[in-house]
């Protein structure tokens, strides 16, 4: 995780902290940050520069591509996609999320 977050060395003095924090979290609730924070960044979006609170701060949700622009050539891909149920509303996800984030109903979409 410290890799992925490649801090600047100024907050070289929050690993402690981190792994500290990183520890006591469940198998899945690590899967989920490491996962969230790795799209965030692969996608160029903004991550906070404090590591600590990049992951104290992370609260993972998955992408529902139902009538977003891109679903379709996710598709045309050959990523795998469902249709399931996440926090009691389905929508289109892609199957490794769906499975990440333990979600019900799933229906094949393609």
């Amino acid at each position: 995780m410290w890799e992925l977050l490649d801090p600047k060395p100024e907050f070289g003095s929050t690993y402690n902290a981190c792994r500290a924090f990183w520890n006591a979290l469940t198998l899945q609730r690590q899967r989920l940050i490491y996962y969230y924070l790795r799209e965030q960044k692969r996608l160029g979006m903004t991550i906070k520069p404090n590591p600590l609170f990049a992951l104290q701060d992370c609260h993972p949700v998955p992408t529902n591509w139902n009538g977003r622009p891109g679903v379709n050539d996710l598709i045309k891909s050959g990523e795998k996609m469902v249709i399931a149920k996440y926090c009691a509303r389905f929508g289109t996800y892609t199957l490794r999320e769906a499975r990440l984030f333990g979600m019900t109903d799933l229906r094949p979409l393609n």
